[in-house]
């Protein structure tokens, strides 16, 4: 079985909105609403580059956008703050009956540094309209065990307890062939909020699979989980689409060298790349959200797994 793309879905492009949302649809994060309608968080930027969360309503059944909200849900902090430079969506889960999305919050700290990546924590309300970033820092930020910078945050509840958090972890900005080398890495917690670093990692492969984004992982009862997500090699590399599978709990992964294709030809707005993922179930059928060129400049698109 394979993928199938039914095409862009959302193009901001072609829809004027708050000058937050300026231009780009990345990240895409959907969220049921009712039956077949999801409401579909996105990162959408100023003029400066700085990115805001947009959102619009599609019906899975009819495959058509019903509502687009031309307001930002969120926008990115004030100066100083962990999230001073954007808002990069993740994923959501519910705890306790609330819900919650998790993201990279960017940072720029001086003219002259590098950009920073640290994993923050948004309250939705029931009705999916209104949200609120959590006070405080970051839930993971940059520290020992992750010295650079930490990006696009998963989790998912573990069938033996617990819950795991798959994210990206940066181990250089140059690995000697002008790209850097960003890991996939995981983490583990009883509670949602302590986070302990475990053992188990996607392994770059310099000049090939070295600079990995965006992880979305799906699991069975029986521990299988299936995982896919973004990846570089060498420059002038632009984003695939990769995929990798574990059978013990996501302790150990195979990781497929090759990107993931779809059956449908490709569109002119992901001629050039296919990244950020996001794989989730309707129906027993599983669906792909995903941008194209210019790291989501050209918007959303879907495919099916047939």
């Amino acid at each position: 079985m394979g993928w199938s793309s039914i095409g862009n879905i959302f193009d901001p492009r072609d829809h004027p909105r708050s000058p937050y949302l300026a231009s780009h649809a990345a990240n895409p994060v959907a969220i049921q609403i009712g039956g077949d309608r999801y409401r579909i968080f996105y990162s959408g930027r100023d003029k400066f580059n700085r990115s805001s969360v947009g959102g619009f309503d599609f019906d899975l059944a009819e495959l058509k956008v019903t509502d687009i909200f031309f307001e930002p849900f969120a926008i990115f902090g004030p100066p100083g703050s962990y999230y001073s430079h954007g808002i990069g969506l993740g994923c959501s889960y519910i705890a306790r009956g609330r819900i919650f999305l998790l993201f990279m919050g960017w940072h720029v700290p001086s003219l002259a540094g590098h950009w920073r990546g640290e994993i923050g924590k948004i309250e939705l309300q029931p009705n999916l309209l209104t949200m609120r970033v959590s006070e405080g820092g970051p839930m993971l930020g940059i520290g020992p065990e992750n010295p650079i910078s930490v990006s696009y945050p998963w989790t998912i509840h573990n069938p033996q307890g617990g819950i795991q958090m798959w994210y990206g972890s940066t181990l250089t900005w140059d690995a000697g062939n002008g790209e850097m080398v960003h890991t996939l890495q995981r983490s583990d917690s009883d509670d949602g909020v302590s986070w302990t670093k475990t053992a188990s990692f996607i392994p770059p492969q310099l000049g090939s699979m070295q600079a990995f984004s965006r992880p979305t992982v799906i699991q069975d009862s029986e521990g299988h989980q299936e995982m896919y997500f973004s990846f570089r090699g060498k420059p002038p590399g632009k984003y695939k689409i990769g995929y990798a599978v574990s059978r013990d709990f996501g302790d150990s992964w195979s990781v497929n060298p090759a990107a993931v294709t779809f059956d449908s030809p490709l569109g002119e707005w992901e001629s050039e790349m296919q990244e950020y993922p996001f794989v989730f179930s309707h129906e027993g059928q599983q669906f792909m959200l995903y941008n194209g060129n210019g790291y989501g400049a050209t918007g959303v698109g879907l495919a099916i797994h047939r």
